[in-house]
């Protein structure tokens, strides 16, 4: 699992528990990967997740 955060430290934002969500690794590394910069965290699904 990671910790991700919503809105990113460089750009303003913090450490709150309202800026950040836990991800499983994978889903992590989709969200950051640059074939996914605009995903959304609700938007990513495991391969399984049908």
């Amino acid at each position: 699992m990671h910790v991700h955060h919503i809105q990113p430290k460089a750009e303003g934002g913090d450490n709150k528990l309202a800026n950040l969500r836990l991800l499983h690794a994978n889903c992590h590394r989709q969200l950051h990967s640059k074939k996914r910069k605009n995903v959304e965290v609700s938007k990513l699904r495991e391969p399984y997740a049908g």
